[in-house]
């Protein structure tokens, strides 16, 4: 009859290779929960001055295109640096530079293709000061200038939502800054 003896050793070996493969799971799972909690806790940390920086410049757009809406027709704007300081482009100037300083804001803490969006509003911003220098303001351009504005507003929205995580919202209706229709 064979009787196989193990070595006395064995079992104690065993065991204690057992134990080491048990701690070295145990650590990569502790591991793999630091680094999640990290992670949250870092995406926490950027997403509140980034959620704060896209509010301002959200803000900051709403008020300027509410201004360009409320622009007097007939009105010539000088786009540069006005002369006095209780000039009307005073406001226009504040408004359009609080938008800049948002952007500004936002190369601190937005993504390459968040800032991007932001600067967006140059070119329409840029477009209106060529049209409207020295011209008078008329119901259509003060309209369609606000309505670029308010354009940029869900694209820009939409992606930092999608950067944060987030769902995009629809679009939302504009309708009540239309221009109003010709009269016959």
């Amino acid at each position: 009859m064979a009787t196989s003896i193990t070595p006395w050793w064995a079992t104690p070996a065993l065991a204690g290779m057992l134990a080491l493969i048990g701690v070295a799971i145990a650590q990569a799972i502790a591991l793999r929960t630091e680094r999640r909690r990290r992670d949250r806790e870092d995406h926490h940390r950027l997403a509140t001055p980034l959620r704060e920086t896209s509010l301002k410049y959200i803000s900051a757009l709403g008020s300027y295109a509410t201004y360009i809406t409320s622009l007097n027709v007939g009105r010539v704007l000088i786009t540069m640096q006005p002369a006095k300081v209780d000039d009307p482009f005073c406001v226009y100037s504040e408004r359009s530079r609080a938008v800049h300083d948002a952007i500004a804001d936002l190369t601190l803490t937005a993504t390459s293709s968040l800032i991007a969006a932001a600067e967006r509003f140059n070119e329409p911003w840029s477009e209106f000061n060529r049209a409207a220098q020295g011209v008078p303001v008329t119901e259509q351009m003060k309209y369609a200038h606000a309505d670029d504005i308010y354009n940029l507003i869900a694209p820009f929205r939409n992606a930092v939502r999608s950067h944060l995580g987030l769902d995009a919202l629809s679009e939302v209706s504009r309708s009540s800054l239309a221009a109003p229709a010709p009269e016959a």
